[in-house]
This record gives C-alpha cells, structure tokens and sequence, in this order.
C-alpha cells in the first residue's frame, strides 16, 4: 500500500448520511412510465438475477417465486430459477439467495421522517434517510408538505441525497385550534406532478379536528363545498380522522361528492389515522372507496396515554381501531407509523418505526418497549399474512401506485428487500427481530448489511486506478481545539474542476504514541451513519474489492461538486496527530479535490488541513 502524506490549509466547511384489482384510476398518476418492460435476448442479457429465493411478490396472480431478473430499475421477470435463468447474458450478475426472503420495498403510507426531524433533535435529514433505507423504506409518504419543505425534497433529491422516493401532501390548513386555511399556495402544482426524479405531489392534506377531536375544525357545509371543489380539480384528498365525529364529516362530504360525480368512488379519499370507525361507517368507507390510513403500532403505543383514553370513553364501544373489521369487509388498509411521533429507543428487536415493528404490532397488538397488549383490543388484531401488504401493494394503491410499484412484478420499478426471514411463517414473536440484509431502490442497491455482502453484486476496482493507498494528514492539533470531523471535497471551494472517482474504505485517526482509531463509523459498516453527504456527486456503498467489508464509492463527472463529513470526535490541543484515509482514487481525480481534517473550538473552527486525491499506482515500496 502506498502513502501520500501532507498538511496545509483550506478554506470552508459544510458539516453534514384488502384488493387491488380495481381498475386503474384517471386520478394523479405515478409519475413513472408504465409500459411493460421488453423481455431482453440472452445476447442483451439483464443485469442482476437473483436465484433461490423465498420470493413473497405481493402479486395475487403468482404470490411466490424463486428468482427474479433486473435490468435498469425494472423488474424484467419473477418466477423459477430455470425461466428467470434464461435471461442471464455474459455480463449478468448472479446472486443466490440461498432460501432467503424477498418482499416487495415497503412504503410507510403516513409519516413525518423528514419535514418533523427537529422533534428528534435532527438538523440534517440525511441520518434519517439513511436509516429509513437500511430499515426497508423505499418509498415514503411525507403527510405535511408546505412550500419550504416541498423544495427542500427537490433539492435533496437533485442533489443525489434524497435517494428514496417520496409522496409529498400539502397541507390546505393548519393544525392548530382555528384550522386556519392556509391559501392556494398549492395551486403552483398539479396533481401527480414529478418536481423531481423520486419526489412526488401527491395530493392535499386536510385537517377536521383538533386535539383529539375535542375541536371540529369545519361545518359539514364548508367542508362538503371544499372537498368537492378540489376533487373537481383532481386532487386527491387525505383527511385525518381520529373520531367517529369527524369520520362521519368526512363520510358525508364524500357521500356528496359521489352525487355530483358518481365516479367519486374512485377518487381514493384517504382516512388519515383512522382510529374509530363503526360498523356503518366501515360498510360507507367500502362503498366510498375510501382507503384507511392506519398506524399498526397505534393499538398499543396509545393505550394508557390518558387523553386517548379520554377519547375512547367517548367513543361508541367496538370503535376503536377496528382494523380486521376493516379488511374483512373488503377496505383497504395502507399502513403507515406517524414517524417520529411516540419515538422511543427501542433496545431490542425491530427499531422504532421500521417495518418489521409495526407489523409485528398489528399482530400482537403490544406497545412499545414490548408493553403487553391490552386484551380488549386482541380481537381487531391483524394476521401476519394481512400486514406486510398494508405496507407494500395496499400502500402503492394509497397513492394510486399499485401499476409501478408495491409488489414483484415484471415491468413495476426494481423496489424491493432481502430479510433474514419470512414474516409470514415464522413465530409471531420472531417476526420483531427479522433484519432487513439488503434493500434495493429502482435497481441500484442502496443498502447491504454487513453481514451480508454475499447478496450484494461485488465491486469493481475502479477502472485504471492504481493499488489502495493511504493518503495522511499530520500535525499538531492547534490550540483551543476540542473536536474534528474528517472528509473529503470533489470539485468545490479549491477552484478545481474534473471527473472524479475514488473508493473509500477506511479513516483512522491517531494521536501521539496512542493506538489509531477508527473515526466515528469509519469503515461504513454502520452505512453512512454519522456521515454527512452532500452534492451532486453520486455517494453508493459498494461491496468492498479489497476486502475491508464495503466501501463507499464516490463517482462526480466534470464539473460536478460533493463533499463527506464524518461526526465530530475529541481530539486533545497539543497533540501530534495522523489521519488516515485509505482509499483507491481513479487517475482522472487528480486535481479535482482532497481528503481534509477540520478542528473545531468552543467558538468555531479552528483550522483545516487537507492533501490532494491523487491516483497512487504501484505496491508500497
């Protein structure tokens, strides 16, 4: 391994990783062309199969399968290893999955990961993102989207660090006492509308109540002539319900709706939360078309919370989340977790708020931190069979999807995770601690556990690139410093400008005759956990080609800015001190960048230091 040592100074910073057979709705489409992908020639070849696989496709024609075929970000083939096998061409990369599960990516129907990530204490969205997609998320429907946050996913998205797809609702008014209207804001958009590649206006969020519908938010009157008028524009409308009261508005509005428009059944009205409903409110939400939203973990997480008790004494006996009433009376259930509201830490088993959770909530009907469910509520529990399509096929036809994505099927977007196991016929009690080993969004996988690299095609060595090499940074750390982040610049505040392309496997840091350490998640087994990224520049973990695990491979044409900064670690003023970046950088990324240390004080930055990427060919001497 070679080395490339230097020290000087640099200039700025950015601190930053039921039935779906109806026919397909005029309503806001999805966005992404529907046509049936050709079947390529075995010359043409497809680019990934995977083979011997317990293949759960969400699909009512050909529920199971062994194997299934990719090229681009579509599926081209699901079905034996023999049939999908014979689209293999010479550059075909083959996986076995060696009997383990595949599902369909599953799609959180109501959550607020992004726009409410400050009740977290999360200034950047992208730990989030990252999570979401090592939990199984692949699409995700952001419920309370106003302008700021709308170009906020925009320009995560354009900047390659959205990476998941997202179904956007705008808010028509507030959440607050007066429920005041907010304008026609959202008149600059169109139902349906791409504003980017994965971000999508979905439809309008309405809120009737208030504070646990001890304040109704609209007359039936006003709310009926709303709701008309923005079906009438072809909007798709999510209105939150959590009373039989403000349901029963809501039944009535669309119940007017359907006499002026008689095609209004098609429409999808979404029942946000959906927490009671009777059972002539169920047989109206069947007849309506009306799809529940539901938060499978509700049920128990909300149990014991008095003013949700308060509210089911008021309500009519039986109402409360009566979700197996629901689907069999022939409705359809979208799943969603109202992330991040209720967060807790959860120290065992699924986390909070990924799919594997919920699911296994909605089964066993327990709360979080496996508080024991409260019997009462055991009856309206769903099958395990029942849930994971709430969170794949029910969820795709939420958002009038089901025609791209929410089951394994040729033609639909390559969407989909490998789990460590069926949660269909595992115990109900295992299905909490089933892990998601890889997830895959449009083709390109976006995850791959450590522990499970097999799945995940291998790395190339970049092209032309010389051996892996260790680029260093030393010094003294300056006075006043009490931490540092690490990380690299491509094309950006150096003047510098070209392609880039590197593999970074590893960054330690030592300071004097100490041991050197990793820096926070410094071999990317946690994913981009702690790592801040940003730019165009595309960022991808890779399978690593020089056996270190994985890599996260960096890739900028000309022209094309990024950056990667880790967390902050203590460092001691004073001190001699080595970074080390060990990586493999492509010939044509001379010039066009550097790794970099910054050290940071009580009142700021203290100093940066950086060296050039630099393709180093050849063994170290």
């Amino acid at each position: 391994m070679r080395s490339r040592a230097l020290a000087v100074t640099l200039l700025a910073v950015v601190t930053a990783c039921a039935d779906q057979t109806a026919t397909p709705s005029t309503r806001p489409s999805a966005g992404v062309p529907t046509g049936s992908t050709p079947t390529p020639s075995p010359a043409e070849g497809v680019d990934v199969i995977f083979t011997d696989g317990n293949i759960i496709t969400m699909d009512d024609a050909a529920p199971h399968a062994q194997a299934i075929a990719i090229r681009g970000e579509r599926i081209v083939a699901v079905g034996t290893n023999d049939e999908v096998g014979e689209l293999a061409g010479p550059a075909t990369q083959r996986i076995n999955l060696e009997g383990r599960t595949v599902v369909p990516g599953f799609i959180d129907a109501h959550q607020h990961r992004i726009g409410d990530r400050a009740k977290l204490g999360m200034e950047s969205p992208e730990p989030l993102i990252q999570a979401a997609i090592e939990q199984g998320w692949t699409t995700i429907h952001e419920l309370y989207v106003d302008d700021g946050r709308l170009t906020e996913l925009r320009d995560l998205d354009l900047a390659g660090r959205l990476r998941l797809r997202v179904n956007a609702y705008l808010p028509v008014n507030e959440n607050s006492p007066e429920g005041r209207l907010l304008g026609d804001w959202y008149d600059a958009y169109q139902p349906g509308q791409m504003v980017s590649p994965r971000v999508r206006v979905a439809g309008l969020k309405v809120f009737t109540d208030f504070n646990n519908a001890t304040i109704l938010l609209w007359s039936q009157d006003d709310l009926n002539a709303f709701l008309l008028q923005e079906h009438q524009r072809g909007w798709q409308l999510a209105v939150k319900t959590v009373s039989t009261t403000s349901l029963e508005m809501i039944i009535q509005a669309f119940q007017a709706i359907e006499e002026v428009d008689p095609a209004g059944v098609d429409a999808r009205g979404r029942l946000e939360h959906a927490l009671f409903a009777t059972p002539e409110q169920i047989a109206a939400i069947k007849q309506l078309g009306l799809v529940p939203i539901i938060q499978a973990n509700n049920p128990g997480q909300l149990i014991g919370v008095p003013d949700i008790d308060a509210l089911i004494e008021r309500e009519p006996d039986g109402s409360y989340v009566p979700w197996r009433s629901m689907v069999e009376a022939g409705t359809t259930p979208a799943g969603g977790t109202g992330f991040p509201t209720g967060y807790v830490d959860e120290p065992t088993g699924a986390p909070f708020g990924s799919p594997m959770h919920p699911i296994y909530q909605a089964v066993t009907r327990a709360g979080t931190l496996r508080t024991l469910p409260d019997p009462s509520l055991l009856d309206q529990a769903l099958t395990a069979e029942q849930t994971p399509r709430a969170y794949t096929i029910s969820a795709a036809y939420a958002a009038f999807e089901e025609d791209v994505k929410g089951s394994l099927t040729a033609g639909k977007l390559a969407d989909l995770v490998v789990l460590s196991a069926d949660p269909l016929s595992v115990p109900t009690e295992e299905i909490n601690e089933i892990d998601v080993l890889m997830t895959m969004i449009g083709g390109r996988i976006e995850y791959c556990g450590s522990a499970s690299l097999t799945l995940c095609p291998d790395a190339e060595p970049l092209s032309g690139a010389g051996d892996v090499a260790e680029y260093t940074i030393s010094g003294v750390v300056p006075d006043g410093a009490v931490a540092a982040d690490v990380g690299y610049r491509i094309n950006t505040e150096c003047g510098c400008s070209g392609p880039a392309r590197l593999d970074l496997y590893r960054v330690e840091y030592r300071e004097g005759d100490g041991p050197a350490r990793l820096v926070p998640n410094g071999d990317f087994a946690g994913g981009l956990d702690g790592w801040g990224a940003w730019g165009v520049a595309d960022h991808r973990l890779v399978a690593s080609d020089a056996g270190t695990g994985r890599a996260l491979r960096v890739s900028a044409a000309d022209g094309e800015d990024g950056g990667l900064n880790s967390a902050l670690m203590p460092v001691t003023a004073g001190s001699l001190f080595t970074v080390t970046f060990t990586a493999r950088v492509g010939p044509v990324t001379t010039g066009s960048g550097y790794f970099q240390v910054i050290f940071h004080g009580a009142r700021g930055e203290v100093q940066r230091l950086t060296v050039p990427l630099e393709a180093l060919p050849g063994p170290v001497p």
